[in-house]
């Protein structure tokens, strides 16, 4: 399916999920990654990725773009959902 954006604030931590928040409510993202990554709450994101098909309130996380611009993927070829992104 084709990557989506969302953005928010993080308010929560736990192991490789984090929650992010924006005006609509919050949403449970999860970083299925080989190395931990470093998440901190109050960080502003946009993440990229999917709504996970097993649980609708968890968000798969492809990508995430930092406020300072600095871009993390996390899928190894990021061909696979790299023409999606260009619209972001």
């Amino acid at each position: 399916p084709p990557a989506l954006g969302i953005e928010g604030k993080v308010v929560a931590v736990d192991g490789d999920h984090f929650e992010l928040q924006d005006s609509s409510g919050k949403i449970t993202v999860d970083i299925d990654y080989k190395e931990p990554v470093k998440i901190t709450v109050g960080e502003k994101l946009r993440v990229y990725g999917n709504l996970d098909e097993d649980n609708l309130k968890e968000f798969d996380a492809y990508r995430i773009v930092r406020a300072d611009g600095t871009v993390q993927n996390f899928v190894e070829n990021t061909s696979d959902i790299g023409v999606v992104l260009q619209g972001f």
